[in-house]
């Protein structure tokens, strides 16, 4: 217990006593003694996820282009055109088709990015929806909610008057005291839904300004803690 308590690399955090002669022992890595991994660089990570955006961007057509992120996008093409036919596959690795066979997509609703909804038609005419939302649980309460209709009446009204009502969806989450041994329980939570982004700044042509952008002439520091391991 003592070895476990005065590692120099470790904060002791909780000593508590249950049982005869019995202690839980909790502990957490000091912040200098947390070290970056020699291969991990999060500007490649960034940049290798834009240029993946911009290749299906390009394979597609931006004149088709409907909604793009990171790793999935919706776009329009001719009946019998598969532009992206050499990386649509249900491998791994690969983009999976979302449209089932036989159907068509006739109707998009984007509210944010992993926020969308599709409305959908088979051979006879009948439509089906499929909705994504991120950080949601589709219940079917929630699917009430959360809907195709909902994302588009909520679209119109922030369009035309720049503000709309959020759509609420009920969540389930877990919470505990800031004891290890303190009883778990559960409540439930509003998640709010918004048409609205909060990773920067969008002028009149869509394009974002990230927040804590630096200026462009701005004078960095080459410090990059480089590893050779």
């Amino acid at each position: 217990m003592t070895k476990f308590l005065n590692d120099p690399k470790y904060e002791p955090v909780n000593m508590i006593s249950f049982g005869a002669k019995k202690y839980f022992l909790s502990r957490r890595p000091k912040k200098e003694a947390l070290l970056p991994g020699g291969f991990t660089n999060l500007a490649i990570a960034a940049q290798t996820t834009c240029a993946a955006r911009l290749r299906l961007t390009q394979k597609a057509g931006i004149e088709n282009m409907i909604y793009c992120d990171t790793d999935s996008e919706i776009y329009k093409e001719n009946v019998g055109e598969n532009k992206l036919e050499l990386i649509r596959c249900e491998q791994l690795g690969f983009l999976t088709d979302e449209i089932p066979a036989g159907r068509k997509l006739k109707k998009v609703v984007v509210m944010t990015p992993k926020m969308y909804a599709l409305r959908m038609e088979d051979q006879q005419g009948k439509s089906s929806y499929s909705v994504k939302a991120k950080g949601v649980s589709l219940t079917s309460k929630n699917s009430e909610a959360i809907s195709f209709n909902t994302m588009k009446e909520t679209m119109k009204d922030f369009i035309s008057e720049g503000i709309s009502e959020p759509l609420v969806a009920k969540m389930m989450t877990f919470k505990r005291g800031d004891n290890a041994l303190d009883g778990l329980w559960t409540c439930i939570t509003d998640k709010r839904v918004n048409p609205k982004m909060d990773k920067g700044h969008y002028d009149i042509h869509g394009v974002v300004t990230p927040f804590g952008q630096l200026p462009t002439n701005t004078l960095l520091i080459d410090d990059y803690p480089f590893y050779d391991q």
